[in-house]
């Protein structure tokens, strides 16, 4: 399965889901690198290895972390 997920798709359609009203800067000073990034994860697949936690799940937990200050163990 492919990731079609940007940066953007994850702040603009998960990430704001929480009800904040904010404002978001995207910083078009900055390089923004590699279009996409892709890692294959074949040979790991074979080792057994499976992530835990999909991209966007990651990003939700780790921006619930900041905001809350909690500690996901």
């Amino acid at each position: 399965k492919e990731l079609a997920e940007t940066v953007e798709d994850i702040v603009y359609s998960d990430v704001r889901k929480d009800g904040r009203k904010c404002k978001i800067v995207w910083d078009s000073s900055k390089p923004n690198g590699t279009p996409r990034k892709l890692c294959d994860v074949t040979r790991l697949n074979a080792l057994g290895w499976k992530a835990k936690v999909a991209v966007v799940e990651g990003v939700k937990i780790a921006y619930d972390d900041f905001l809350h200050g909690d500690v996901r163990k």
